[in-house]
């Protein structure tokens, strides 16, 4: 979703020309990743920065992860 990615990129103050290692960010984003699909190592990520017992209780079980981001 191109308007999404233009979002994306207008909060971080990035342009899209970026180079990554084989295209632009903005092509990267736009053609190569899922950005409204939940991710297993978000969840994980979050939990190891938060303060939340319930949260890193989540992340610690795979199985409840992996059904949670299904």
């Amino acid at each position: 979703d191109a308007e999404l990615v233009g979002e994306v990129l207008a909060l971080t103050g990035l342009s899209g020309g970026e180079a990554t290692a084989h295209c632009t960010l903005r092509a990267a984003l736009t053609g190569h990743f899922e950005l409204t699909r939940l991710h297993g190592g978000f969840i994980t990520g979050l939990a190891d920065i938060s303060d939340n017992a319930a949260l890193k209780d989540l992340a610690g079980d795979k199985a409840q992860v992996n059904a949670l981001v299904a």
